[in-house]
């Protein structure tokens, strides 16, 4: 009796594993079938209604997805699921079907792709109740993405896109409203919860392990450059305090926060008959003897509209200058595409394609650049990346670096880089500052910088160029809110490039600032010294500008204009 009821007993538990093991294998076996993945308990991204279905509206709301669920990606035809009864009959198993954030669905006879997430969207087959039912939600692609579900091709990459010169003359905004990037004078931005620490030379891994975790700190990367290290900090800790604390360990030189620098304008460019500025500074003139040939300029800015490269395109006006895709160090890649403008401009200033019957003139147009991108789309370039560029624009041939940005406050990192540049006898031009202030802006102050403020039509100073101690000279930056040279147009310095929204539609922009300013003195620094006859060091390149500057305000040096406005054609006959 008790062995027959332990046979019965058995045969239960055997009968329980089969079952088990049947039903464990079905579920696989539809798990592979829909190609899907299960997934965990997660913490929804979305900032409101994270779950919210839009075939079922008042299904689920749970902050969670359903545990163990599994899922598969959108786009495939109702025919590839058999056991899926759509809940609209207009759902057609020939369609196919997907979701776009916080919308109804939408189906196709072909299959598509949502452009309005930067990844694919994704279905949840439920398993809470119903096998067979289907509950649609959201959920970031990117961030939990194994390989092992069904990924829907993404659409097919434009093709090159050849950048449009619509001929347009168009007013940019005031100096003041560059980018968007706003600041107050003498205070300086930086990064949240960023640090650059600089540990002394030999300090072993451990030990800045060691430092870092003491001080709540993770690193981020260790400039391969500078040699500084970028971390984070903890988001309950201060920037500044964690930044005075870990420079008190022995084996850190300095720790500070990863400030902002910002742009000093935001682009624009007409015909040569409107570039007031080229004849003021006398180019024309200097144009007779040299046009920069064999020098090379380096452009720390947002990049250059170099390429035909959907969605970015050439801008027409620079097809014919001499253009060397340095890095991008804001994305970290080798393409230094402008997605602001800003570069492209500037380059426009150095070097735009001359006399080639389009557009407009830049002041070295035989100088070959050198695109560096360390800005991003709104103009806001990180201490980290600026001073990785200076670096890689050292150690890559430039004799020349433009840097039309700025902001308040000394940086140990930045100082470091400008010192190892103009150790290795590159010149620096560094835009002075749009606040109209005496408060210095770094780069600009620092002593190995060419520091240039702007003068405008009647070679006064413009409300918003900064001014003081530290200002070495000054160049047109134009004020766009006057005429004074009566040709129909603000006196806004001209150059071409876009919009920042449209990259391959170019147009012609009269703008101001200290930037076009800095950019037209650097184009003037590389005319000497491709007219120089033997190699200038930045000191000797700095004395000729200076001596041969036109004199403005009081007699020799002053603060509204240094020691004058740069005089192209002086310059270049003064070259030895």
């Amino acid at each position: 009796m008790k062995n027959s009821k332990k046979a019965r007993k058995s045969r239960h538990y055997i009968f329980i594993f089969i079952l088990g093991t049947m039903l464990i294998l079905a579920l696989s076996f539809q798990a592979s079938f829909l190609r899907a993945y299960y997934a965990p308990y997660f913490q929804s991204f979305w900032p409101q209604r994270p779950y919210f279905n839009p075939i079922f509206p008042g299904s689920f709301s749970s902050p969670y997805y359903y545990p163990r669920s599994p899922q598969s990606n959108l786009n495939y035809p109702l025919s590839f699921y058999p056991n899926y009864v759509p809940t609209y009959p207009n759902y057609a198993p020939t369609n196919y079907f997907g979701f776009a954030p916080y919308s109804r669905a939408q189906q196709s006879s072909t299959p598509f792709y949502s452009s309005a997430f930067p990844a694919s969207l994704n279905l949840i087959f439920s398993s809470y109740n119903n096998p067979i039912s289907m509950d649609a939600y959201f959920r970031p692609d990117p961030q939990w993405r194994t390989g092992q579900e069904a990924t829907p091709s993404p659409p097919a990459t434009p093709g090159l896109i050849v950048g449009t010169d619509t001929g347009e003359l168009r007013i940019g905004p005031p100096a003041s409203l560059a980018l968007g990037a706003s600041y107050t004078p003498g205070i300086p931005g930086y990064v949240s919860r960023q640090l650059i620490v600089m540990f002394q030379p030999g300090v072993p891994l451990q030990e800045r392990g060691y430092v870092l975790s003491k001080h709540n700190c993770t690193e981020i990367k260790t400039s391969s450059y500078a040699g500084f290290t970028l971390v984070a900090t903890a988001s309950t800790q201060s920037v500044r305090d964690t930044a005075q604390r870990v420079a008190m360990e022995p084996s850190v030189i300095y720790a500070e926060p990863n400030y902002y620098r910002h742009a000093h304008l935001t682009p624009n460019d007409p015909y040569y008959r409107y570039q007031w500025h080229l004849p003021h500074m006398y180019t024309n003139w200097a144009w007779d003897l040299t046009s920069g040939s064999g020098v090379k300029v380096a452009l720390l800015d947002s990049g250059v509209a170099y390429r035909n490269a959907a969605p970015y395109a050439q801008a027409p006006d620079l097809a014919g200058t001499l253009i060397i895709a340095g890095w991008d160090f804001v994305n970290a890649d080798p393409n230094p595409d402008d997605d602001a403008g800003h570069g492209t401009h500037m380059c426009g200033c150095i070097a735009q394609t001359t006399n080639n019957l389009l557009g407009v003139a830049g002041v070295a147009y035989s100088a070959t650049v050198l695109a560096v991108k360390v800005m991003d789309s709104v103009g806001n370039v990180t201490i980290a990346d600026e001073a990785d560029g200076i670096y890689y624009a050292t150690n890559n041939g430039a004799r020349i670096i433009n840097m039309s940005l700025g902001g308040p406050g000394v940086s140990l990192t930045e100082q470091t880089a400008v010192q190892y540049a103009n150790g290795q006898g590159v010149s620096i031009f560094s835009s002075s500052g749009n606040a109209g202030s005496t408060v210095p802006e770094y780069p600009a102050s620092y002593t190995e910088c060419i520091s240039v403020g702007a003068v405008q039509y009647d070679r006064t100073k413009p409300a918003y160029s900064n001014y003081g101690a530290e200002l070495d000279l000054v160049a047109p930056g134009g004020n766009i809110t006057v005429d004074q040279n009566l040709d129909g147009y603000a006196d806004g310095i001209l150059q071409q490039t876009h919009d920042g929204t449209n990259f391959s539609t170019f147009f012609y922009y009269f703008m101001e600032g200290t930037s076009p300013a800095c950019a037209l003195a650097a184009g003037v620094g590389a005319l000497v010294l491709s007219k120089s006859t033997v190699a200038l060091t930045p000191l000797q390149l700095r004395n000729i500008l200076e001596g041969t500057a036109i004199d403005l305000g009081a007699t020799g040096w002053d603060q509204t204009y240094g020691w004058g406005e740069v005089y192209a054609y002086s310059a270049v006959l003064n070259a030895p």
